[in-house]
């Protein structure tokens, strides 16, 4: 095959055909001229170097011969077809047949050029075997025998050229290793196979596309395989800004895939600040994934102040910098000997420094474990610590198996309020709503209030009495001054005793301000008087003097001046 001439020469071999041509003897005596090339692989200090930027030589070359009718040099123009064999007789043809037409003959001479296509010539033997008519004449005539093919000097130097100085060769093998090439050079920079690609000038093509210096193709095995007793297997070195030392592209699978049985699969470095070691871009999936089957699937180590072991960053809203998947194991899992686990920072308002998310029943979102100090810590500077937030469940749980359910602690470490773990709540203060207004059940009194059984439905504000004939239930008041009263029905209790979740019976108020209903039958009401239960069902009046012990329910916080109507009153049974 001839590829980009360097420095070249031409060689002729003649031979003599001969035959009959209608009643003419023809004597062809063909000469065979040849540009030779010779070339080199870029390696250090070897050999000459053929100059960049010379023109591709072809496939094509001159052929010459001589053509005589009987003694007699003919003048004329004939028609030639040749053909390439590999074999003196019958055997294959070998590249395309070449049709040369109109070929000027002078004084028995001619020169024409012949190619037989790119996979010709690979070192085999060849013959060529050549058809001719001339003037009238209808038919070609098969000239016989075939003519072989022999190199000249410059040739036969060319086919036993030293290994670097091949250029644009097909290499195949059958062997274990189809081409084995190796150095025993003790320079730093030497390579056994080392591959430049010099692109011409002008726009690149994609980089999928782009020219190699060194490319492995394989259909079923692995393309290119670097192994290293003591090395590195394959180094990827890159010169210019944006450009990767080692490269994978794959339009279906893996880009770059890293195997150890022993070690680590794929290691990456970088000397550049605010590089990275290692770096995956992906449009439409992963841009770095991590696998295994017994070990961790990405593991990530720094050894500087402040950074990272893995950082993963997202600059589109609602992106995620880093995402942990598992089917049966954990998610995210952080460790550190001196240090946090996991820290989560998050620089917008409304957004979390950590977030965790689990969609199946029972599942949990975010879990902390300690199992000597703390398994959740959560920090505010002007927030919450620890929030919790449920459409459907609980905001918050907690859980402990031999300790305080929920503790409290102020400045100091001092802890104020805690839950034991049988439900009991100490807190070193008061009970407090906690607001300055809106409280508890702002504008509907804040009372202490528990569960009752009820022989009939009962409404809030409503008077209550016990029921005689349903001993241990409760109805409306029926008699005024009844001294079976009780008290009245909680419109939004502060406090609620006796009551389980979804538990919808009544609440009897027992203490604190709540609203009840009256009516005028034993005159206006004023801030102060005594209330009892009147005539009017569920509703009470004012006492009086001297009301008859047992009877009284409470004192009015407000006025009726007349009708029926609701005040509010402290709870204050005598």
């Amino acid at each position: 095959m001839l590829v980009a001439p360097t420095f070249g020469w031409h060689g002729r071999v003649s031979v003599r055909l001969e035959a009959v041509v209608g009643t003419k003897r023809l004597a062809f005596v063909l000469g065979l001229v040849v540009a030779g090339v010779v070339g080199s692989l870029p390696v250090a200090a070897t050999g000459p170097r053929p100059p960049q930027g010379a023109p591709a030589a072809g496939t094509t070359f001159t052929y010459q011969g001589q053509l005589n009718a009987g003694a007699t040099p003919f003048t004329g123009n004939c028609d030639f077809v040749f053909s390439l064999h590999d074999a003196p007789a019958t055997g294959n043809r070998v590249g395309s047949l070449v049709v040369r037409s109109g070929v000027e003959v002078v004084n028995g001479l001619f020169t024409t050029t012949l190619d037989f296509g790119p996979e010709a010539f690979n070192g085999d033997k060849r013959w060529v075997e050549t058809s001719v008519k001339c003037g009238a004449e209808t038919t070609f005539t098969t000239l016989t025998p075939r003519q072989p093919l022999t190199a000249v000097p410059y040739a036969l130097f060319a086919l036993n050229l030293p290994a670097q100085y091949y250029y644009g060769t097909s290499w195949t093998g059958s062997a274990v290793k189809g081409l084995a090439v190796s150095t025993n050079s003790p320079a730093s920079d030497a390579a056994a196979l080392y591959g430049v690609f010099e692109s011409p000038s002008g726009v690149l093509a994609p980089p999928e596309t782009r020219g190699r210096g060194v490319w492995g193709d394989s259909f079923s095995g692995v393309g290119v395989l670097g192994s290293s007793g003591q090395n590195d297997g394959v180094a990827g070195i890159a010169a210019s800004s944006g450009k990767s030392g080692v490269f994978g592209y794959n339009v279906s699978g893996p880009g770059v895939t890293g195997k150890s049985g022993g070690g680590d699969g794929i290691v990456g470095f970088s000397q550049t600040a605010g590089k990275s070691g290692v770096y995956g871009q992906n449009t439409l999936g992963a841009g770095v994934t991590g696998s295994s089957q017994s070990g961790d699937g990405v593991a990530g180590f720094s050894n500087g102040a402040g950074k990272s072991g893995v950082f993963g960053a997202n600059p589109v809203a609602g992106g995620v910098g880093v995402t942990g998947q598992s089917q049966a194991g954990i998610g995210v899992y952080g460790t550190s000997a001196q240090a946090d686990g996991i820290v989560g920072v998050a620089g917008a308002s409304g957004k979390n420094g950590v977030y965790g998310q689990n969609t199946q029943p029972g599942g949990v979102g975010l879990s902390g474990y300690g199992p000597a100090g703390v398994g959740t810590l959560g920090r505010s500077e002007t927030g919450a610590g620890v929030a919790g937030f449920s459409k459907s469940g609980a905001g918050v749980q907690a859980f402990s198996e031999s300790g305080n359910l929920i503790e409290g602690f102020a400045a100091g470490e001092r802890r104020v309020f805690y839950i034991s773990t049988n439900g009991s709540v100490f807190a070193s203060g008061s009970f407090n709503c906690g607001l300055p207004a809106n409280c508890f059940n702002a504008g509907s009194g804040a009372d202490l209030a528990e569960r009752i059984p009820a022989s009939e439905p009962l409404q809030p504000g409503e008077v209550v009495e016990i029921d005689p004939s349903a001993p241990g239930r409760f109805r409306r008041a029926r008699t005024a001054r009844s001294p079976l009263v009780v008290g009245v029905i909680s419109t939004a209790p502060a406090i609620t005793m006796n009551g389980l979740p979804g538990d919808g019976r009544p609440l009897l108020a027992l203490a604190g301000m709540v609203p009840v209903r009256v009516n005028d039958e034993n005159g206006p009401i004023q801030p102060g008087d005594l209330l009892t239960a009147s005539s009017t069902p569920g509703e009470a009046m004012r006492a009086g003097p001297n009301p008859p012990p047992g009877t009284v329910i409470g004192k009015a916080l407000g006025s009726l001046a007349a009708g029926h109507g609701s005040v509010p009153m402290l709870v204050l049974a005598r």
